[in-house]
């Protein structure tokens, strides 16, 4: 679908059904996911060449890059390029988490039960089961390492489901 007709048609009002959204938009995903931001920015020119499993979420600032848009560059040099361009699938397991502000390149994989620290650039595939981060985005250890560190580290507050202000109660409480 063309992007200009869809922005015209008000695509931007399904800014509160971001799911609605980028099933508009070409996206593949399973159950559960949810995505935080705006799904244009989110998914880029080539959305259909999105692949996400079950329960994935991607925060505020992610973006997905399906093309190499440098071949802007070699187009003017290569007139046999005038008309090419490079567009690669990215796929995306299932159980994962991409923090803030997350870069992910074309052609990637990213397995199940991973997260993505803020501010990565996933340039290669990541493998399943473990944490990842940086630019370029590697592996720094194991999801179940993580689990454990999280468990043994005392920050952890039953607070999932509350509101707002129970929240903030139950961390006033413990200072």
């Amino acid at each position: 679908m063309n992007f200009r007709r869809l922005l015209a048609r008000g695509a931007r009002c399904f800014l509160r059904n971001n799911k609605a959204a980028a099933r508009i938009l070409g996206v593949q995903f399973g159950d559960g996911c949810k995505f935080i931001g705006d799904p244009i920015a989110m998914f880029g020119s080539e959305p259909w060449a999105i692949s996400l499993g079950d329960h994935v979420e991607l925060t505020n600032g992610v973006q997905i890059i399906t093309h190499d848009g440098a071949l802007w560059v070699a187009r003017r040099l290569d007139k046999t390029l005038k008309q090419a361009d490079i567009i690669e699938k990215v796929t995306i397991g299932s159980n994962v988490f991409v923090g803030t502000n997350t870069v992910i390149l074309g052609g990637v994989t990213i397995g199940s039960n991973v997260i993505i620290g803020a501010g990565s650039v996933v340039n290669r595939d990541i493998p399943d089961n473990c944490v990842a981060v940086g630019s370029p985005c590697r592996p720094v250890k194991s999801i179940d390492a993580y689990t454990q560190a999280v468990k043994s580290g005392g920050k952890i507050r039953n607070t999932k489901g509350m509101s707002h202000k129970e929240k903030q109660k139950v961390w006033e409480k413990e200072l």
